[in-house]
């Protein structure tokens, strides 16, 4: 009778087991499939060339004081995504050929035998006697009545604005040789590097040199990019000790500072300066350390209005 009893057990047990197996549950699949995300792209051509293929285009000789040169391009987004762009020039002096008025205006002696010059004092910096000027899409980007000399400028990041998949731009750039430069520039050459950059929106930008950084007022109440070709305008520059020059043009009417603002502490570098165009000199050493400082031209004053009256630094000192 024990025998039969556990036998009744087990059966019992299997067949619970057998019932919960069959158990159903109410469910729902939905599915999406053959999804693909694909990678945009950064892509710009110049003059319809891509890649840009015009080394030694814009070459010209035997410029005069009072001439000058114009290099004129149109920008193409080609891409899929649209894009911020910035230009740069390069600027490389040389004295190239030497004449008997170039020997003499550099203090020198010239032999009309040996066509040779001696004891003079080379100045072979004949970038600084080019205006640069600049026009973006029809409109001034940097005046040539500003005075900015291709030396000012060279190896510094310009902004030229934003360019929408599928759309172009025209810029064009102007090399006026001054009306001042001396004998001392005859036969002196001017080597240019042009570049231009793009990228995609809201990035930070090209790393600038530890030359200095392009100011620039901006749109503080959207994206905070540059606005460009509204005829405000400012570069700030320095060299190895620390001595630099902040020029802005196109300001109201106000009393300014120079500034830099490292993420927590904003302070003054040098005396203020009061008008429409400004020039800021002095020496500074943070310029070294501050390598992750903005540089900014701003009211001395700080209002509600401030930021729509302030250059800001176009992209950090590297």
């Amino acid at each position: 009778m024990k025998k039969i009893l556990k036998s009744s057990l087990v059966v019992a047990a299997v067949a619970a087991i057998a019932i919960g197996g069959t158990i159903a549950y109410f469910s729902d699949v939905e599915e999406s499939n053959d999804n693909i995300i694909t990678a945009g792209t950064i892509d710009i051509a110049v003059d319809g060339e891509n890649p840009w293929s015009a080394d030694g285009q814009y070459s010209i000789a035997n410029l005069l004081p009072s001439d000058d040169t114009d290099i004129n391009v149109t920008l193409s987004n080609v891409g899929t995504n649209d894009v911020v762009v910035w230009a740069k020039v390069v600027a490389t002096d040389s004295g190239n050929l030497m004449s008997e008025p170039e020997c003499v205006a550099e203090g020198g002696t010239y032999d009309d035998a040996t066509d040779v010059c001696s004891g003079n004092t080379p100045v072979d910096d004949v970038s600084s006697q080019f205006i640069y000027s600049m026009n973006i899409g029809g409109s001034t980007n940097i005046d040539q009545a500003w005075d900015v000399r291709v030396s000012d400028i060279t190896d510094l990041w310009i902004p030229i604005g934003r360019i929408n998949s599928g759309d172009s731009l025209a810029v064009d750039q102007n090399y006026y040789f001054a009306d001042a430069a001396g004998n001392e520039y005859q036969g002196d050459e001017m080597d240019l590097d042009i570049t231009f950059y793009a990228e995609q929106l809201d990035a930070p930008g090209p790393a600038n040199t530890t030359r200095g950084v392009v100011l620039e007022n901006k749109d503080a109440s959207g994206d905070w990019a540059p606005i460009v070709a509204d005829g405000t305008w400012g570069i700030l520059t320095f060299d190895g000790a620390g001595n630099y020059i902040a020029k802005a043009w196109g300001m109201n009417s106000d009393t300014y500072r120079l500034t830099y603002w490292d993420g927590s502490i904003e302070n003054a570098i040098g005396s203020t300066q009061t008008g429409t165009d400004l020039t800021f000199t002095g020496a500074y050493a943070g310029f070294a350390t501050n390598t992750d400082a903005k540089y900014w031209v701003r009211p001395n004053t700080w209002t509600a209005s401030s930021d729509a009256n302030t250059l800001y630094e176009s992209n950090l000192v590297n």
